[in-house]
């Protein structure tokens, strides 16, 4: 080996001796993924499909079996308070679909009714979400608003405008940006609460499939 290669090869292992110790305490030393401050303001926009088969019968919340739920709408968080890698949000929901059918099962005596349709709007709402890594996001949202049917729901006599009572969680993975694909879950209730004849109320737990991004509001 020559000198010069000599020369070359310890200084290349000096420099190695003192990028790695660097490196390691640079590791040990990463922040706790945070919130950008861009997302301090303006909303998420997460659009979802949800999809339930059966509703099951309860004894305090919903008593009718044998419907199945399709939900098309767009979930709204604003943050309203940060506290490190947590958020709370403001959190309503819109609902421009939902379907009710009816899938009589085996065994039921029911007649089956007619597929009923509707319309969401949930005003009033919170969620807390908490970032676990720059990509990774989990979430839980709690709401109570309105649904009104084309038809009488879940039964005859019941009533076509109902309260609405959800609350349910996500898992979130950013993509680009403040884009996000959505996998969740929500419990959903809906009740006339006693303002018609017949009041059974009807439940569902629906998976959900989301696609979301941030709008930061009007350029100031």
């Amino acid at each position: 080996m020559t000198l010069r290669a000599l020369v070359t090869l310890r200084a290349l292992v000096a420099v190695v001796a003192l990028a790695l110790p660097r490196a390691a305490r640079a590791q040990a030393t990463v922040p706790v993924p945070v919130p950008t401050p861009a997302e301090d303001r303006g909303w998420d926009l997460d659009a979802f499909v949800g999809y339930a088969q059966h509703s099951p019968e309860g004894l305090a919340w919903g008593l009718t079996s044998d419907r199945d739920h399709l939900l098309l709408g767009l979930d709204l968080r604003a943050p309203v308070l940060t506290l490190g890698r947590w958020r709370l949000h403001y959190a309503p929901s819109v609902t421009p679909i939902v379907r009710l059918s009816h899938h009589p099962s085996d065994g039921s005596v029911e007649p089956r009714r007619p597929t009923a349709y509707g319309v969401g709007l949930a005003p009033f709402g919170v969620a807390a979400t908490v970032r676990i890594t720059p990509r990774l996001q989990l979430s839980g949202a709690s709401r109570v608003g309105f649904v009104w049917f084309d038809q009488e729901v879940p039964v005859e006599l019941a009533s076509r405008g109902n309260v609405s009572l959800e609350w349910g969680g996500t898992v979130e993975w950013r993509l680009q940006g403040t884009r996000r694909v959505i996998v969740g879950y929500k419990f959903l209730h809906v009740s006339n609460v006693y303002t018609a004849l017949q009041n059974p109320g009807v439940d569902g737990h629906l998976l959900t499939l989301g696609y979301g991004l941030h709008w930061p509001g009007p350029a100031r």
